[in-house]
């Protein structure tokens, strides 16, 4: 560093600073002696004072303090020592002529200046070793962009390879025979007999605005004038009639079955009155369907469009649709089976934007391909839809089965436009998209397929076009009292007898009444006409108390 500049002084005589030719320095041990600079401060000052000027608040210079000094800025350090302050005069220990200085230091701002050069050196260790990181890091982005990019292309090509074999596979199925179907049903006007619905209220003999106390002692003046021990010549007729009349019960004791058979009910007897729906234009499939359903058709309240359970979702063969009820899928034997009956019943709707309404009916439980063997998610695009196949000019279709559509696929076997019915209030029709004209239909007793009829044309016997949705998250809401019953008593020990008392007490039959029937659980008089309505199933005893149990096969 360079000193401040000082105010000159009166030069000395270099003489007059000299002892025997030698500086003699304070506080150095006698016989101590330097070369003297041959320069005075006035002298550095002149020469110093262009180079660099003193930082503010820099060290004052006493007599005998160890300086370093040297000529240049590029030359090295001198270790040398104060003589005189005013003027500044140096000793330094140097064999020979004494050098002309121009930069002086105190030992201090040496060490300082030596620390930060140590501090500038480890900063720019931190920063390469910093910089290295970086690279690294560069490195391995680009190596993993590198691998994403192999695995994208690889990913392209395997999903191709999987279009193509879906796209040759689905070539081939449209190739197949198609299904041995009966001839198809004729088509009736609105003048003909329209289709017709089970009499449940005229089984149990009570109006339609009958309440649930009313429907209850309807059914127990039945039970004992039907029973089939009272009829021994003819016993077979009165079982046909106590299964109706128990099935009429099951049905109006149940509020949500019920109500989805009178939505049906009343539909069906305004139709026979000459009444028609007016056409309803701001109708709105898309708010007025349920998300997840089931698909009903008008006048059977007890069967359900259903698709196979072993659906192969390789693509390898297809699964064809039918109209169940549970009796029909011989899953009617207990609560085991009633969640597999409906899982298979489960539909929803992907909404197509080429026209209103234009949709696919997608089974949700149907494992495919393209969900690589996982469920469907309804509002998704892919998994399984109800397709067809069709021969318009002999008139004559394959059967309704399950195909593979993806997201994007244009394929005019699995697309409808949903409509309202023109006769049934809350009904619906879906009519083939590519072919107008063409309806879904149920043909009993359990063939689904695609007819063509007149727009206007009327369900009946032999051709329901059409069908209610029922949500299906009402699913359990169809579960039978037997079903929760049979379950419990069948496994109860021998001689497998259990108390009224005990039975009102179980948490699934106490659980059915509050969530399903909504309603009280019933009397002792109320379970013992049941049991007498079932009694090719429940054996009832009433000494000493009121007990039933399960009556086993073998008995």
């Amino acid at each position: 560093h360079l000193l401040q500049q000082m105010p000159p002084a009166p030069a000395a005589s270099p003489s007059a600073m000299l002892v025997n030719g030698c500086v003699p320095v304070a506080g150095f041990p006698a016989g101590a002696q330097m070369q003297a600079a041959p320069f005075t401060a006035h002298q550095d000052a002149q020469q110093a004072a262009p180079q660099q000027e003193t930082p503010s608040g820099a060290q004052e210079f006493v007599v005998g303090q160890q300086v370093e000094m040297k000529n240049d800025e590029n030359a090295a350090w001198s270790t040398g020592f104060v003589t005189s302050v005013q003027p500044l005069t140096i000793a330094y220990v140097k064999d020979g002529m004494g050098i002309e200085w121009k930069l002086v230091r105190s030992q201090a701002m040496a060490q300082q200046e030596a620390m930060r050069k140590q501090q500038e050196a480890l900063q720019r260790q931190q920063y390469a070793q910093q910089l290295a990181l970086q690279q690294q890091e560069a490195i391995h982005q680009a190596t993993i962009q590198q691998q994403a990019m192999q695995y994208s292309m690889q990913w392209s090509v395997h999903q191709q390879q999987q279009q193509q074999q879906a796209a040759s596979q689905q070539a081939h199925f449209r190739q197949e025979p198609p299904q041995q179907l009966p001839p198809p049903p004729a088509e009736m006007s609105a003048a003909d007999q329209g289709t017709d619905v089970v009499n449940h209220y005229g089984i149990l003999d009570v109006s339609p605005s009958a309440d649930e106390a009313a429907v209850k002692k309807a059914y127990r003046k039945l039970v004992l004038k039907w029973h089939p021990d009272k009829h021994p010549s003819d016993r077979e007729q009165a079982e046909v009639k106590i299964r109706a009349i128990n099935e009429a019960y099951e049905v109006l004791s149940n509020s949500t079955k019920r109500a989805a058979y009178n939505a049906q009910r009343d539909a069906i007897e305004r139709l026979k009155e000459g009444a028609r729906l007016p056409v309803d234009l701001e109708a709105q499939p898309r708010h007025d369907i349920p998300r997840e359903f089931m698909l009903m058709p008008m006048g059977w309240p007890d069967r359900f469009v259903r698709y196979s359970g072993e659906v192969d979702y390789s693509g390898r063969q297809h699964a064809h649709c039918f109209v169940h009820s549970r009796a029909d899928a011989k899953m009617d034997q207990g609560l085991a089976y009633f969640e597999p009956f409906f899982q298979a019943c489960k539909l929803s709707l992907w909404w197509l934007p080429q026209v209103k309404n234009m949709c696919r009916i997608r089974a949700i439980e149907a494992r495919t391909r393209s969900t690589r063997g996982e469920a469907a998610v309804a509002g998704r695009a892919g998994g399984m839809n109800l397709g067809f196949h069709l021969d318009v000019g002999s008139r004559v279709d394959s059967g309704v089965v399950l195909m593979d559509a993806r997201k994007g696929e244009k394929d005019e076997h699995v697309n409808f436009v949903v409509q309202p019915s023109p006769w049934y209030s809350g009904a619906w029709r879906f009519e083939a998209a590519s072919q107008p004209g063409w309806f879904l239909c149920f043909q009993p007793p359990t063939y689904l397929r695609m007819v063509a009829q007149a727009p206007k044309a009327v369900s009946h016997a032999a051709c329901v076009l059409d069908f209610t949705l029922i949500d299906f998250a009402l699913m359990y809401k169809f579960i039978d009292i037997k079903e929760i019953l049979v379950a419990l008593l069948q496994n109860v020990p021998e001689p497998g007898w259990i108390t009224f008392d005990q039975l009102k007490c179980q948490p699934n039959v106490a659980e059915y009444f509050m969530k399903i029937l909504q309603v009280p659980i019933w009397s002792d008089d109320d379970l013992q006409t049941y049991f007498h309505g079932h009694s090719d199933t429940w054996e009832v005893c009433t000494e000493p108390c009121a007990m039933v149990r399960f009556k086993k096969r073998t008995q």
